[in-house]
């Protein structure tokens, strides 16, 4: 699931960019696969994700596998490994992991090397916020509960049983 979402992430999702944002369809599979599963897989999911997405991108190589890996591991620790996760739930652990990943990412991917070439970064990080940051978020955030739902009950009719059982879908 996660390599299909790398695929749809740097082939059809550009077309969906508003105002230069568009959701991370890599990042939304690694949160639900932390709320899902639990931090220890969530991480796990998000380092591989990451690594595949530092060698797609050509920037600072570990840093998407960083983000990643912390990414999915926020995502299993805020889920409590509960039984049943409730969409409220979802929704804002997928917003606020969403939040945490693209501000990482903007930080050491662009507000640090400005400054370090002596640069001004302050009236970047507003813009990055109310421009890019904020609105990915959201939009992961519409995208992660369905595909939540739609995983988890692909899951609970596999198992044939009536409560929900840990999901394989890394």
């Amino acid at each position: 699931m996660i390599m299909l979402a790398l695929l749809l992430h740097y082939t059809f999702v550009p077309e969906f960019s508003i105002n230069g944002a568009r959701p991370h369809l890599p990042l939304v599979m690694v949160i639900v696969t932390g709320i899902a599963s639990g931090s220890v897989y969530g991480g796990a999911a998000g380092f591989i994700t990451g690594l595949y997405q530092d060698a797609m991108t050509g920037k600072i190589l570990g840093m998407y596998a960083l983000f990643g890996l912390y990414s999915g591991a926020l995502a299993g620790i805020f889920s409590n490994r509960r039984k049943n996760e409730s969409v409220l739930a979802v929704i804002f652990i997928t917003y606020f992991v969403s939040v945490f990943f693209e501000s990482c990412s903007y930080f050491f991917g662009y507000v640090i090397p400005i400054v370090r070439n002596g640069g001004e970064a302050a009236a970047g990080i507003a813009h990055a916020f109310a421009r890019i940051i904020v609105p990915e978020a959201m939009m992961n955030t519409l995208i992660g509960a369905p595909i939540f739902l739609i995983l988890r009950g692909k899951t609970v009719r596999d198992s044939g049983d009536d409560d929900l059982n840990v999901p394989e879908i890394y």
